[in-house]
């Protein structure tokens, strides 16, 4: 743990209330897009295309401290170059995740998200450099359940998938 981080034992009870709550708002998204991404290889195995769509499923760039050291229930704070006021938080700690928010989590959870590395995908420490990327394609691909440890780009997607679809790009 970076030492501008809290450690969780040193927190005031309703700060704990609030990070666990910012934290199960985000695991709800996480199971939700889960879910989703389950729904469509479902159907792509119920159509025949299963084997052979190209899929890709990365991360953007680690987790993010944009939170700040109270997370925020409203982005545009940090979209303004401000913290949002733990207290502010707390007022609206009922509505966390709903419609009527834009919340990130605490820097405390983007920490932990990024382990084994330090800070934020903001930062050189590899938090914001170092993202998974699952390539599915059982017709096109011959490897099979290999980890490959380069780094790798988002840009070096792009021309990939237009290689995979015949495509020549135009220049």
């Amino acid at each position: 743990r970076i030492p501008e981080i809290p450690a969780w034992d040193s927190l005031k009870p309703e700060e704990k209330k609030l990070y666990a709550r910012q934290m199960e708002v985000f695991a709800a998204m996480l199971t939700h897009v889960d879910e989703q991404i389950g729904r469509m290889m479902e159907a792509l195995k119920r159509t025949g295309q299963y084997d052979n769509t190209v899929i890709f499923v990365t991360a953007d760039n680690g987790s993010s401290g944009e939170g700040g050291l109270a997370g925020t229930f409203n982005e545009t704070y940090v979209l303004n170059g401000l913290q949002t006021p733990l207290e502010a938080n707390l007022r609206n700690l009922e509505d966390w995740g709903r419609a009527n928010t834009y919340p990130h989590y605490h820097a405390g959870w983007a920490m932990a998200g990024n382990t084994p590395f330090r800070y934020f995908k903001q930062s050189e420490h590899r938090g914001g450099q170092h993202d998974a990327l699952v390539v599915h394609w059982p017709r096109g691909i011959r490897a099979r359940g290999e980890v490959r440890h380069q780094y790798h780009h988002i840009a070096d997607i792009a021309p990939t998938i237009l290689d995979a679809a015949g495509v020549a790009v135009q220049g």
